[in-house]
Parts: structure tokens; C-alpha cells; sequence
């Protein structure tokens, strides 16, 4: 974890990308959206926060960010901005342009430590994974579906990292949950999780809701673990002149 922000803090610079025009100004109204869009040469960041931005800019989970307090984490921007040339970027490679962004327009500063803390590591089961393989080149698709207390989650084509990245949101979910599976592929499932009355999908009542599905559904297990988390700290970012 720590080697991977290491790589993503050193590609922005080496890529030398950033955008050639942005415009900065804070997000008016209710929040109906948070996300990025590609049209051409154009991206469209839509009510992200200061600490969203980092998160993006460096590949990070929340919790890899610390210090993200007040209106660092609560004030909302929107960004129009174009990098040079014709060519349409990627959503990753409009996300490294933010990194020399926050640095000139919002005067970010961080430095890097490595935290012990608790997570959930997803592992293996007993029985071994219920997963079908899917060697199609398409893209990875995730579609999630609620309907009362119940959450249908679908995958198609994903890395079990993508599993991973929405467990750690799961409402209620109290640590991080990193992969520790040894699975590389991609794979098709489903994970249906149903809350108990008052609960969540994380907990429910009994506090094995979770836990209990992924190893019924899927053949994997989530165990409780300390492990050593790269985090970066904010040292010093300010608000942006709007433009």
C-alpha cells in the first residue's frame, strides 16, 4: 500500500501532465452528483471536495488521508478544465492532472507516514472462491441495486480490488479491507447483503451480516488483522481564488 502512493506521487511529475486551462469555483446548490466526466478534451470534476481531490489525484482511500478536517473535507468545488493537445485523456490520466493543481491552486503540501491500524483482510475461504472467471477483454461493470433493506451488488469482468474498494464503503463498515486473496483475475458475481431492522449492510443486528454473506456467496472471508498503511498527511492547502 505504501509502495503504491510512492508510485503515484512520483508519476504525475515524471508524466510532466496538468491541465493547460482550469476553472475553479465552489459548488453552488444541493449535491445531485459527485464525479468526473470526459466530453473531447473537456473534463467536468462536479462537487468534489479538497480531500476527494486528493483521493483522486493519488490514487488513495479515505483513510489514507489525514488532517482532511473542517472545510478541507466539506467545502464543494466544481472544475472545468482542458490539458494540451487534442488527444481525450483517460478518467486516470485527468486525475494525475490534479496533482500539480492542488499544489499551484490550492498550495497543497503533504508529507508521507506509515500507520499500523485494523482492517479487514479478504481472504480465501475454507471452501475456496465461488467466482466465474471471465477472460472477455471488455471493461470491468459494477451495478448495485437497493430495494428496502436489501443490496445487490453485481459484478462483471472485475479484479477482486473492485470488491474491495466498495466493502470499505459499505455503510456501517468500521475498518479498511484490503486484498490478501492472491486472486488476479476477473471474475463475474453477485453479493447480496440485507440489513437488519435499525442496521446496516455491514453489521445488522448480529454484526455478522457481512461477513456471513461473502463466505456463503462468494467462498471468501473477511479476518479481523493489524497491518502497516502508507497515509499522507496534510501539512498545508487554502482555498483557491475562484476563476
Amino acid at each position: 500500500m505504501f509502495l503504491r502512493i510512492g508510485i503515484a506521487l512520483s508519476l504525475g511529475v515524471a508524466c510532466g501532465q496538468s491541465f493547460e486551462v482550469a476553472s475553479i469555483r465552489l459548488h453552488q446548490g444541493p449535491v445531485s452528483m459527485i464525479g468526473t466526466t470526459i466530453s473531447g478534451t473537456r473534463v467536468t470534476m462536479t462537487a468534489y471536495t479538497v480531500s476527494n481531490l486528493i483521493t483522486a489525484a493519488y490514487g488513495l482511500e479515505d483513510y489514507q488521508v489525514a488532517g482532511a478536517t473542517g472545510w478541507i473535507g466539506s467545502d464543494r468545488y466544481d472544475i472545468a478544465a482542458r490539458p494540451a493537445g487534442e488527444t481525450t485523456p483517460s478518467r486516470d490520466q485527468a486525475h494525475q492532472m490534479l496533482q500539480p493543481l492542488l499544489a499551484e491552486r490550492f498550495q497543497l503540501k503533504f508529507h508521507r507516514e506509515t500507520k499500523e491500524m485494523p482492517v479487514y483482510a479478504l481472504v480465501k475461504g475454507k471452501s475456496g472462491p465461488k467466482l466465474k472467471e471471465n477472460t472477455a477483454a471488455d471493461p470491468s461493470m459494477m451495478r448495485m441495486s437497493s430495494k428496502g433493506r436489501d443490496t445487490q451488488m453485481t459484478f462483471t469482468g472485475s479484479p477482486i480490488e473492485q470488491l474491495v474498494r466498495q466493502l470499505s464503503h459499505v455503510p456501517g463498515m468500521d475498518r479498511p479491507v484490503l486484498d490478501q486473496t492472491g486472486l488476479t483475475g476477473k471474475y463475474d458475481f453477485q453479493l447480496n447483503l440485507t440489513a437488519e431492522p435499525g442496521g446496516d449492510p455491514a453489521t445488522g443486528a448480529s454484526g455478522e451480516s457481512i461477513f456471513t454473506a461473502i463466505e456463503e456467496q462468494l467462498g471468501l472471508k473477511l479476518e479481523s488483522r493489524k497491518a502497516p498503511i502508507g497515509m499522507v498527511v496534510i501539512d498545508h492547502v487554502e482555498r483557491p481564488s475562484e476563476n
